[in-house]
C-alpha cells in the first residue's frame, strides 16, 4: 500500500538545541507584541560541502510511517509486541534511515502513543498511521536531517556544520538500542551505513570469488622497522598479546560483515594449512561492530567474552572524527606485561591527526598530535557509550585462534530408557518435577561457571563454555527434542563440552542437585535417567541403544564443529526465511513495538552465590517467561589493559539479566540490602548494552524509581540513567572527559554521559528551522555561556573528587 498520507511533519518537530542556554532577541512589530528571531540555518551549505547533495536528507514522519512503521503493522506478530516474520534486516538500510529496532523509540521516550495503544487491534495500517501522525505532532523523537556519509570527509563536514551551527548531533549504524540511543528530536543524524568497508570485499560478485575476506596476518618475524602506520601499530599490540590475526573494521559495519569474513577467510584454501580464527562478537547479524554494541561494552556471552574479555577489549586502534570535525587516529603506544592479567598494561597512547581529511584514503597525511588527551579517550570510546565521543570511521580488533578439534552445542535431548520407557514418563506429566528440574539447571550453571572446582572442573573448561539468550532449559520428550531442544551451552572444544556434561551427571546424581531432585520427587532411578540427557560420549551410546540408528542424521542437533564458523554459515539467511536478507547472517531477536519496561542488570558473583538460593527460582522464573539469562564472568575480569570504562559492576557480574517490577525489587534488595548508602557513591549496576532506565531512589537504593514518577520527578529523586549504569565515580571522570572534549555537548546520545545537559527548547519558544533553500525564525543559542558555566561546575567537582 502507498502511504502519500500528505502529513509530512519533517519542519513540525525538528527544532535544535545544545547545552541549554538560549539568547532571545526582540523583533517586536504591531501592538507592541515581541517575538524571538530565529537564526537561519544554511543547510545549503552543509549540501554543497558534502559528497553529494543527496546523502543529506530531511527527516519526515511520512517517511518513517512508509519505510518504518508498515513492516511492524503487517506483521502476525504486532499484537504480541514482537515481531514473527519481520527483522532489522527490512529496517536497517531504509532510505530515510530513521527505522530503529524498537518502534517505539520513534517517539518520546521510547513510549508509543496511549492513543495508539488504546486502540482497536484490527484498526487499517492507513488509520494507525493516521493516529501516530497526529501524536507526532507534540511527541516526535525524530531527527531534523539524516546524512548518510559515503566517506569520512562527509562526517568531518557534517560535525563541522553542526558545531558552527549550534546543532546536537546523533549518529546511529542500525538502531539497535532498545532505549532509543540512536535518536534524538531536532539534531542532525549521521547515519554510518555508508561508510567505507574494509573486513570484507564484496565487490567481485562472482560465485567463485565472493566474498573475498580482508583479515590480516602480522608476521611475528618481521624486524620492528618503526613503521606507525595504523595497521602496523595495530600488529605490533596484536604480537605483543599473542595473537597474530587482526581484521580492520569500518565504522558502519555489522556483525553479519565481519562473521562472514571470518567464515571466508577460515574456508580459502589458500589458508588450509594456516591458523583459523575466530572473533569476540555481537549475536545478531544487524547489531553494530563498530558502534553501540562496542562502546557499551561488547557483550559476547556464547562467543568468547569468558576467555577473552568483552568486546572492548579486543580493540588494538581506533580511527574518530572528534566533536569538533578532526579526523584522529589513536589506540595504545606502550605497555607493559601484568601477570594479574591476560593482556599487557596500557602505559601510553598516542594520537594521529589526519591533515587531508578531504582527499581519498591513500592520500591522507598523518601527524603526530595532541589535539585531546588520547589516554582519555581511549579509555571512554572503549565503554563509555556510544554516540557521545565522536563517530568511529573504523577500528581494528584482534583475532583468536579457533577451538582445536571445533567447539560443541550441549543441549538436554531427554529420552527413556531401553528396557523401561515409563521410568522418566512420570516427570513429564508433573509440573512440579519439572518445574524442580528447571531450577536444578539454573543451580547447576551457577556452579560451573562461576565455583567449577565443586564439581571438580578446571576453570579453564569453565571459561571455555558459556550461553546467552538463545540458551535457556526445555526438556520435551523424544523426537520433539530432536527440534525443539535448545543450546544450553556452547563449549570451545570438545574437552570443555565433555567437562560440562561429566559435571551435569555429577551434579544430580552425588551433588548438591541430587538432594534437590529427591526432594522434588525423583527417584533414584529417574535421577540416574537425567544424569545422562547431556551430550557425551555415554549419551550417543544410550540415543543409539534408543533409537536403534546409527546416530548420523543426529547430527545437526549435537556434534562437534567449527562452531564460530559453522554457527555463522548456519545462520545465514535462505529465501525461505521471512524477513531475513538472504545470504546475510539472521537477525535474532526481531524487533519490539516497544520495550516492556525491564532494565539490564549486571549482578556480581558474590552476590550470585551468597543468594543463589534466592535467585535461583527467579531465574527459573525468568527462563520460563522467555527472559534467560547471559552468564559473564570467566576471564572477563582481568582479559583487559586496565584502561577501558567498563564498570567495575560490569567486570565482577556472573551474570547480566532483563528484569522489572517485582523481580528488578528482588535484585536491587540483593545489591543495595547492605551497602553502605550514606557516602551517596552510587555503584551502578545497569548494563548498556540493551535497555537502560532510571536507578533506583537516591534516598533508598533497594527501592524501585516508580514508573508514575513525571520526567522531572525521576530527575529529581531518582539516580539517573547515566549513574545507574557507570556509577557515581567512574561517570563524574566520563563527565569531565565529555566537557573537555566537547564543551559544547554536540555529541549527544539518550542514556550517554552528557545527555542531560542538553535540552530542546519548549514548543512555544520556537519554531521550524530552516530546510535547504528555506529560512525561517527562532531562539538564538548561547553555546558558549553554557559551556563555560559547565566547564567552571565539572573544574570544581574535580577538584573535590580528585
Amino acid at each position: 500500500m502507498n502511504l502519500a498520507l500528505s502529513f509530512t511533519l519533517a519542519l513540525a518537530f525538528g527544532s535544535f538545541a545544545s547545552v541549554g542556554v538560549w539568547a532571545e532577541t526582540s523583533s517586536g512589530s504591531g501592538s507592541g507584541s515581541s517575538s524571538a528571531t530565529i537564526p537561519v540555518i544554511p543547510w545549503d551549505d552543509l549540501q554543497s560541502s558534502l559528497s553529494s547533495p543527496d546523502i543529506l536528507i530531511g527527516a519526515s514522519f511520512d517517511a518513517f510511517i512508509n519505510e518504518c512503521y508498515g513492516i511492524y503493522h503487517n506483521d502476525p506478530g504486532r499484537l504480541t509486541g514482537t515481531l514473527q516474520q519481520g527483522s532489522n534486516w527490512q529496517l536497517l538500510d531504509q532510505p530515510s534511515g530513521l527505522c530503529m529496532n524498537t518502534l517505539a523509540c520513534g517517539f518520546d521516550g521510547c513510549k508509543l502513543p496511549a492513543t495508539y495503544l488504546g486502540a482497536d487491534p484490527s484498526l487499517s495500517l492507513e488509520d494507525a498511521a493516521n493516529i501516530l501522525a497526529a501524536a507526532a505532532q507534540d511527541k516526535s523523537n525524530l531527527p531534523h536531517y539524516v546524512v548518510h556519509p559515503t566517506s569520512a570527509a562527509d562526517v568531518v563536514a557534517s560535525i563541522s556544520f553542526a558545531k558552527e551551527n549550534g546543532i546536537p548531533v546523533t549518529m546511529k549504524t542500525s538502531g539497535h538500542h532498545y532505549s532509543g540511543a540512536s535518536t534524538r528530536k531536532g539534531t542532525l543524524l549521521i547515519n554510518t551505513r555508508g561508510l567505507p568497508v574494509y573486513s570484507i570485499d564484496e565487490s567481485d560478485t562472482s560465485s567463485a570469488q565472493a566474498p573475498r575476506s580482508l583479515i590480516q596476518e602480522c608476521d611475528s618475524d618481521a624486524p620492528d622497522d618503526g613503521d606507525e602506520s595504523y595497521l602496523a601499530n595495530a600488529c605490533r599490540l596484536a604480537l605483543a598479546r599473542g595473537k597474530t590475526g587482526i581484521v580492520r573494521v569500518g565504522g558502519g559495519e555489522v556483525w553479519d560483515q565481519v562473521l562472514r569474513s571470518v567464515l571466508a577467510y577460515n574456508d580459502d584454501p589458500a589458508n588450509v594449512n594456516g591458523t583459523k580464527y575466530l572473533v569476540v562478537s555481537g549475536a545478531a547479524g544487524t547489531v553494530s561492530a563498530a558502534g553501540g554494541w562496542l562502546a557499551s561494552g561488547g557483550n559476547s556471552a556464547a562467543r568468547g567474552t569468558r576467555l577473552y574479555g568483552y568486546g572492548v577489549d579486543q580493540v588494538l586502534q581506533m580511527e574518530m572524527i572528534l566533536p569538533d570535525g578532526t579526523h584522529v587516529r589513536f589506540g595504545p603506544a606502550k605497555w607493559e606485561t601484568d601477570p594479574e592479567y591476560l593482556y599487557p598494561k596500557t602505559i601510553a597512547v598516542k594520537g594521529f591527526c589526519n591533515e587531508n581529511p578531504v582527499a581519498d584514503e591513500l592520500a591522507w597525511k598523518w601527524t603526530e598530535c595532541n589535539v585531546v588527551n588520547f589516554a582519555d579517550l581511549w579509555m571512554a570510546s572503549r565503554g563509555g557509550g556510544g554516540g557521545t565521543w565522536g563517530v568511529v570511521t573504523s577500528l581494528v580488533y584482534q583475532l583468536h585462534p579457533r577451538p582445536l578439534g571445533g567447539s560443541v552445542q550441549v543441549r538436554f535431548l531427554p529420552f527413556t530408557s531401553p528396557d523401561d520407557p515409563s521410568n522418566i514418563l512420570p516427570v513429564f506429566e508433573n509440573q512440579g518435577m519439572l518445574r524442580e528440574l528447571d531450577e536444578a539447571v539454573e543451580d547447576f550453571k551457577i556452579d560451573f561457571y562461576h565455583n567449577p572446582s565443586a564439581l571438580g572442573v578446571l576453570e579453564e573448561d569453565s571459561n571455555a563454555c558459556g550461553c546467552d539468550y538463545t540458551s535457556y532449559p526445555h526438556f520435551e520428550l523424544l523426537p520433539n527434542s530432536l527440534v525443539s531442544g535448545t543450546n544450553e551451552a556452547i563449549c570451545m572444544g570438545k574437552k570443555a563440552a565433555e567437562a560440562w556434561a561429566g559435571a551435569w551427571k555429577f551434579y544430580v546424581t552425588e551433588g548438591r542437585g541430587k538432594e534437590r531432585l529427591l526432594g522434588g520427587g525423583f527417584t533414584e532411578s529417574q535421577i540416574i535417567e537425567v544424569g545422562g540427557w547431556a551430550y557425551s560420549e555415554d549419551w550417543k551410546e544410550r540415543f543409539g541403544a534408543v533409537t536403534g540408528d546409527d546416530f548420523d542424521y543426529v547430527i545437526p542437533i549435537v556434534e562437534e564443529f567449527n562452531f564460530f564458523d559453522d554457527l555463522t554459515r548456519g545462520s545465514i539467511a535462505t529465501e525461505a526465511d521471512a524477513g531475513f536478507r538472504p545470504g546475510h547472517v539472521k537477525d535474532i531477536p526481531r524487533p519490539l513495538l516497544m520495550e516492556g519496561g525491564s532494565t539490564s542488570s549486571n549482578i556480581p558473583v558474590d552476590i550470585l552465590m551468597k543468594n543463589r538460593d534466592l535467585l535461583v527460582p527467579l531465574l527459573a522464573t525468568m527462563n520460563a517467561r522467555g527472559s534467560p539469562w547471559y552468564v559473564l564472568g570467566g576471564a572477563s575480569f582481568n582479559s583487559h589493559d586496565q584502561m577501558t570504562a567498563i564498570p567495575q559492576n560490569k567486570r565482577n557480574a556472573g551474570i547480566y539479566v532483563h528484569v522489572s517490577g517485582e523481580a528488578l525489587e528482588v535484585v536491587l534488595r540483593l545489591l543495595y540490602e547492605n551497602a553502605n548508602q550514606s557516602n551517596g557513591s552510587f555503584p551502578g549496576y545497569v548494563g548498556h548494552n540493551h535497555q537502560v532506565e532510571y536507578g533506583p531512589l537516591k534516598e533508598d537504593w533497594t527501592k524501585l524509581c516508580p514508573l508514575s514518577y513525571s520526567m522531572e520527578e525521576k530527575q529529581e529523586f531518582c539516580i539517573s540513567e547515566q549513574e545507574a549504569v557507570w556509577g557515581t565515580e567512574l561517570l563524574a571522570k566520563l563527565e569531565i572527559i565529555k566537557a573537555e572534549m566537547d564543551p559544547e555537548y554536540t555529541m549527544t546520545c539518550a542514556t550517554g554521559v552528557g545527555f542531560g545537559h542538553i535540552s530542546p527548547p519548549n514548543e512555544e519558544d520556537s519554531s521550524p528551522v530552516g530546510s535547504p533553500g528555506e529560512t525561517s525564525g527562532g531562539a538564538a543559542f548561547n553555546s558558549a555561556a553554557a559551556a563555560s558555566l559547565y566547564t567552571l561546575l565539572v573544574g570544581f567537582v574535580a577538584s573535590i573528587l580528585f
